[in-house]
């Protein structure tokens, strides 16, 4: 809605629980600095709401920044892995040392995961082979310090930890997605004559190769559940409509997996 006629005919009703209603407020006394007096605090209005929101927005941005400097990072050890082995495709070698730097590795127990990381220093994770990546990585680095300085909570460490292991989750969900199983399509092999012949005379043959509709969803997985039954409708389907696809899987008649 574009609300054109906002402030005449239209208006707009915000509803919140009483913790985000009570946030509101206390937000909107920092900012007024406790001048407005007790009557007018409890009056919520569209200019206390869009400062609430615009201010959670800038938090969630700020707690989410150690898990983009994460990812950046990331980025700049595979970029640089990539632009050092470009032989990859052809070279054995340097394959393997591509893969063992962009490969993450999955199915981690508990203590891998949070337990002490023996890991190099935070000067050779800094240490890129190009300068373009170099330039990068020194702005990450800084923001990072940024970050770590104004988060001083005894829970940030443990918050960055766990957004850093967000990566590797991202990537490991990518890798477990499934292709869809791919089905070859029977060919067609043309119109039949009988449906020719009813177009033409009006007449349906009797005993032709076609079913009652519901008789032919009666022969389907969900048709055998709820145990539909032939009707006296004069729907009718022909048996080639049932032929879509190729079956491999032996005693699988033609309607056995459709849903």
């Amino acid at each position: 809605m574009r609300l054109r006629q906002l402030g005449s005919t239209q208006s707009v009703t915000f509803v919140a629980p009483p913790e985000v209603y009570r946030s509101i407020l206390d937000l909107r006394t920092e900012h007024t600095r406790g001048e407005l007096s007790f009557k007018t605090t409890q009056i919520v209005t569209s200019v206390d709401v869009v400062r609430w929101l615009l201010e959670q927005s800038c938090r969630f941005n700020e707690q989410m920044m150690p898990l983009h400097i994460a990812q950046g990072l990331n980025f700049c050890h595979r970029t640089n892995a990539l632009w050092k082995h470009p032989e990859f495709l052809t070279d054995q070698s340097s394959l393997k040392k591509l893969l063992g730097v962009i490969q993450l590795q999955e199915h981690q127990t508990l203590e891998q995961l949070y337990g002490t990381r023996h890991s190099a220093s935070q000067t050779d994770k800094m240490n890129f082979d190009f300068a373009q990546l170099q330039r990068f990585s020194f702005v990450l680095d800084k923001k990072r310090c940024t970050a770590s300085s104004e988060a001083l909570t005894p829970a940030a460490p443990f918050m960055e930890v766990e957004q850093e292991r967000e990566v590797e989750f991202e990537v490991e969900q990518v890798r477990e997605k499934h292709s869809d199983i791919q089905y070859t399509p029977c060919k067609f092999p043309g119109v039949a004559g009988f449906i020719k012949s009813f177009v033409v005379t009006g007449n349906l043959e009797a005993g032709g190769p076609y079913l009652q509709a519901f008789e032919f969803i009666g022969m389907t997985k969900i048709g055998r559940k709820f145990k539909i039954k032939k009707t006296a409708s004069r729907l009718f389907v022909t048996r080639e409509f049932a032929n879509t696809t190729v079956h491999t899987t032996r005693g699988m008649g033609p309607l056995e997996s459709l849903n």
